[in-house]
């Protein structure tokens, strides 16, 4: 029984979010709205290299490929991750209804989840759409999918990105002013160290020993070899690292936001806004 309630309510939430976030417009209208951003922000990265492959005569299929594959991978992982950073902004201050949903839901962290598991289901979307346009630009045909490796790979990511989110939102929670700003500071550190667009090898050492802790970087080098068949890892080691990250990373996010979850609420910040 507790289940079945607790899957109501995850897709009440999605539900919910995909009418808040289309505005309550037409679907194809709002799929149409989504894609302007990661599909121009993927073709500034493609032309970007091709101007520097013409320029210096040095034509690689595989760097070409690589950026491709890791602006579309990380719009998944941004897509997801900042649906959950975001809310309690948007609640708070576009709203000013997060002290309804805290009388309203039983636990705030789950009610986050769930409204972020819409931006999973959107950055699918935009992650097919994006492989699709970079490679048709680049010339890349021969994909090797390893469907089960995939689906495991973004199960996987849900969990650690949403726990990330999760203490995004957390920190947030102390600030009315700034949400959007720890949202998006929380994507550029994942961009920087999590072999998005380059190699964390070619980061100062000090860089590097961040990259190769965060879950980023193992996730990366994971799916491209499943859908690019690029590398190759010893996936069944990433999936165990995957893990162990993912345990570590969702059992802090239980304590930070348990922690400021009780912290506000004896501060009275539950409702504050930036009028405060």
């Amino acid at each position: 029984m507790e289940i079945t309630r607790l899957l109501r309510r995850v897709l009440a939430s999605i539900w919910f979010t995909w009418l808040e976030s289309s505005n309550w417009t037409h679907p194809l209208v709002y799929l149409g709205y989504v894609l302007v951003r990661p599909v121009f922000g993927t073709l500034i990265y493609v032309y970007i290299y091709l101007a520097f492959a013409i320029y210096t005569n040095a034509w690689n299929p595989e760097a070409a490929l690589y950026v491709v594959g890791g602006s579309a991978l990380y719009q998944f992982i941004v897509s997801g991750m900042s649906s959950v950073a975001w809310v309690v902004h948007e609640e708070r201050e576009h709203y000013e209804t997060l002290k309804y949903v805290y009388i309203s839901h039983p636990r705030l962290q789950e009610y986050l989840i769930s409204r972020g598991l819409f931006g999973y289901i959107l950055g699918v979307f935009l992650m097919v759409v994006t492989i699709t346009v970079g490679s048709i630009l680049i010339g890349f045909r021969s994909f090797s999918l390893n469907i089960p490796l995939i689906l495991i790979g973004i199960l996987i990511a849900i969990l650690w990105s949403s726990s990330l989110g999760a203490i995004a939102s957390a920190i947030s929670l102390f600030s009315s002013e700034y949400g959007t700003v720890i949202a998006i500071s929380f994507d550029s550190f994942l961009m920087i160290f999590g072999d998005v667009l380059f190699p964390s090898e070619q980061l100062p050492s000090w860089a590097h020993s961040i990259a190769v802790g965060l879950p980023l970087k193992d996730w990366m080098a994971l799916m491209r070899f499943a859908i690019f068949g690029i590398g190759t890892p010893d996936f069944s080691t990433i999936i165990v690292y995957q893990v162990l990250k993912t345990v570590i990373i969702f059992s802090l996010s239980l304590v930070i936001f348990r922690f400021a979850d009780l912290l506000i609420r004896r501060k009275g910040y539950i409702d504050i806004t930036t009028e405060h």
